[in-house]
């Protein structure tokens, strides 16, 4: 009776012990699973909150401080590789015509479908490795690493004629004035760069609109735009100046 006793007590207390490291286990499963789905909850809400700070929210575009980021990455990996006969790139910087018309007129949720058309545009006419954004109100940049002028002026007439075609299906006269800056050397700054394109796109804007204005830039300094027709190729003295190259193209 006593030996009995004696086995039932230790049978009870080892199903005791196993029970308490089963649910000692079961537990730490528990905590495990959930500090995991924490982790990866933070995650992935620090991949969305990088997304926004990067990205323009309306067309998911990059927005002006990422594209200088990448763009400035870009050129730093082009120096580490540079070659003789390697290219820097192309800048390319557009406005668009007609949009505050249809912005004022039409209402904000069209001047909206506007520039995510723009967006799209743009999206559907660059290669492989171009960095794309919105700069800030009708205004995008595109950066075309080892490209040429010849390059680059067909992407911009590209999104341009799809640009035009997309908003004039809804009743819009929407283009762009674009200018392009051709970089016969590795840019030092990327501001100054975007400052080329944005002088070349604003002498179209001042002499017509419409139309792609290109330039070569011999340095990253003070841009200075020739004020010849860009139709004739033009050379200015100073080694820091826009150098004109068969400059206009109505698309």
């Amino acid at each position: 009776m006593i030996y009995q006793r004696a086995t039932d007590a230790a049978v009870a207390h080892q199903t005791a012990n196993d029970w308490l490291f089963t649910t000692s286990i079961a537990a730490s499963a528990v905590e495990y699973g959930l500090f995991a789905w924490l982790v990866l909850a933070l995650r992935h809400t620090l991949a969305q909150e990088q997304q926004r700070a990067q990205h323009d929210a309306l067309t998911g575009l990059l927005n002006r401080r990422a594209f200088a980021a990448r763009v400035t990455t870009t050129l730093s990996r082009v120096r580490r590789r540079r070659r003789a006969d390697a290219r820097s790139g192309v800048l390319v910087y557009l406005d668009l015509d007609g949009f505050k018309a249809v912005n004022d007129t039409a209402g904000h949720e069209a001047g909206d479908t506007v520039l995510r058309i723009a967006a799209d545009a743009l999206r559907a006419a660059v290669r492989n490795g171009d960095v794309v954004a919105r700069m800030g109100g009708d205004e995008f940049a595109v950066w075309l690493p080892g490209a040429t002028a010849a390059e680059a002026k067909d992407v911009a007439e590209r999104a341009l004629a799809q640009l035009r075609e997309s908003t004039r299906e809804r009743g819009w006269d929407v283009g762009a004035s674009i200018g392009i800056a051709a970089f016969a050397s590795i840019p030092d700054d990327v501001d100054a760069a975007v400052r080329h394109a944005d002088a070349l796109m604003y002498d179209v804007k001042r002499s017509g609109r419409g139309r792609i204005h290109i330039g070569t830039v011999q340095a990253t300094c003070t841009p200075a735009v020739a004020d010849k027709p860009h139709d004739a190729h033009t050379r200015l003295d100073s080694p820091s100046t826009v150098v004109a190259t068969a400059g206009r193209s109505s698309a």
